[in-house]
C-alpha cells in the first residue's frame, strides 16, 4: 500500500468514528462533518464578518454559534457593510457589544469590536477599489484571490489580531475549499505523520479525493472526540484507583 492509499485510509479510519452528537445520539465523524460544513457558509457580508470576529478564541458550539444564531435572528435586515456602519452608528461600542454580539465587556475599546471595524473599512476600500457594486461579491472575490504566503501586504491579512486561522476561517465562511490551521488540525495532522497546515491539507485534498473543507471538519471533529474519549479514560482510571485504596 502506497502513502496515499495509507493516507487515505487513516483519513477513512476517522470519518468512520463513531462518536455522541450534542442531543447524545451515536453517530460518525463522517456525519457530523458533513453537516458542520454544510453549515459553514453564509450569504452576505455583514454574517461574515460578525462570524467570524465572534468565533475567533471560542469553542463554537458552546460560545460563538449561540452568538451568531442570536445576531442572525434579531438582526435579519442587516445584511451588508453600510447596514453594519449605520447599526455600529446608532449605539455605543458597549451596548452594541451588548445588544449586537451578546458580549459584557469590561472596557473599551475592545477588541473584537475594534477588528469588525476595522474589517468593515478594509472591505469598503476593497469593493472600492476593484470596482464591485455587491459587497458580499467583493468579500467573496477577495477570498478566492488572497495569498496566503504573504498576508503583510493583504488588506486584511495586516489588520492588528488578524493571523492565519482567523483569515483561512474567513475563506471557509466564503465557500472557499480549504481548511483553517487550528490546534485539532494541527494534531490531527502529526496522527497521520505529517506536520504543515494549509497547504498540507490541500495537497491531501489532491491526492485523497477529500475536499480541503471536508479535511478541516473531519480533522477538527476526530480530534474532538479523542479528547473526550482520553479524559473518560482517565476517569475510570482515578476511580479505578480510588476503589483499590478503599478495599
Amino acid at each position: 500500500m502506497n502513502k496515499v492509499d495509507l493516507l487515505r485510509k487513516r483519513i477513512e479510519d476517522m470519518r468512520q468514528t463513531k462518536v455522541e452528537d450534542d442531543e447524545g445520539k451515536t453517530t460518525t465523524i463522517r456525519e457530523i462533518a458533513r453537516k458542520a460544513k454544510k453549515a459553514l457558509k453564509v450569504e452576505n457580508a455583514a454574517m461574515a464578518l460578525v462570524t467570524t470576529v465572534l468565533a475567533m478564541r471560542q469553542k463554537w458550539n458552546e460560545t460563538a454559534g449561540p452568538r451568531v444564531k442570536a445576531f442572525k435572528v434579531k438582526y435579519p435586515h442587516v445584511k451588508t457593510l453600510q447596514d453594519m456602519k449605520d447599526l455600529i452608528a446608532s449605539m455605543s461600542e458597549r451596548e452594541f457589544c451588548k445588544k449586537v454580539l451578546n458580549l459584557n465587556i469590561k472596557k473599551t475599546p475592545f477588541w473584537r469590536y475594534v477588528m469588525l471595524r476595522n474589517l468593515i473599512k478594509a472591505f469598503t476600500v476593497y469593493r472600492t477599489e476593484k470596482g464591485f457594486n455587491d459587497d458580499w461579491e467583493a468579500i467573496q472575490d477577495w477570498a478566492k484571490k488572497v495569498d496566503i504566503k504573504n498576508l503583510e501586504d493583504d488588506i486584511i491579512g495586516r489588520i492588528e489580531g488578524v493571523g492565519p486561522a482567523t483569515l483561512q476561517n474567513l475563506r471557509l465562511i466564503c465557500g472557499i475549499d480549504t481548511v483553517k490551521p487550528d490546534v485539532h488540525v494541527k494534531e490531527a495532522l502529526k496522527e497521520i505523520g505529517l506536520g504543515n497546515e494549509i497547504e498540507v491539507v490541500e495537497l491531501l485534498s489532491e491526492l485523497t479525493g477529500y475536499s480541503s473543507v471536508d479535511l478541516d471538519q473531519i480533522f477538527w471533529y476526530w480530534i474532538k472526540a479523542d479528547h473526550k474519549k482520553m479524559k473518560s479514560l482517565k476517569r475510570n482510571l482515578r476511580s479505578s484507583k480510588n476503589k483499590t485504596k478503599l478495599v
